[in-house]
């Protein structure tokens, strides 16, 4: 069972989205369905397609990755800098993703910390 249930998944985004106003989108892939939102204003770059296949494909390269962490240790986040944005992905749950974008002059560090930080405490409700 869920600890955060699909319904909270629109809160949660929101709260993310609220941290910076740098952060594009934000979203959760619980397969097979994406559940995100953009920043109020803008325009997303992808499709819903393209966004849901992005996202399949960051769950399958983060079950990859699983597979060496018996020597490094586990992996805590994904960092992808693109020329128009950033992309981080994580685990949120189990084996949902969670992934944002943001704009590429951000303090991407810090606000990868505070997106970790805030997802801990959700979870942790």
């Amino acid at each position: 069972m869920s600890i955060i249930s699909t319904k909270n998944y629109d809160e949660f985004c929101d709260k993310i989205l609220r941290l910076d106003k740098k952060i594009r989108f934000v979203g959760i892939y619980d397969a097979p369905r994406v559940y995100g939102k953009m920043q109020e204003g803008l325009t997303a770059y992808l499709s819903p397609f393209e966004t849901e296949t992005s996202l399949n494909q960051a769950l399958y390269r983060w079950k990859a990755r699983l597979k060496f962490q018996q020597k490094i240790g586990a992996p805590v986040f994904a960092l992808t800098k693109y020329e128009k944005v950033y992309r981080v992905t994580m685990i949120f749950e189990g084996e949902k993703i969670l992934c944002f974008s943001t704009e590429s002059d951000v303090d991407i560090m810090g606000l990868i910390d505070n997106v970790m930080k805030l997802r801990d405490e959700t979870l942790k409700t």
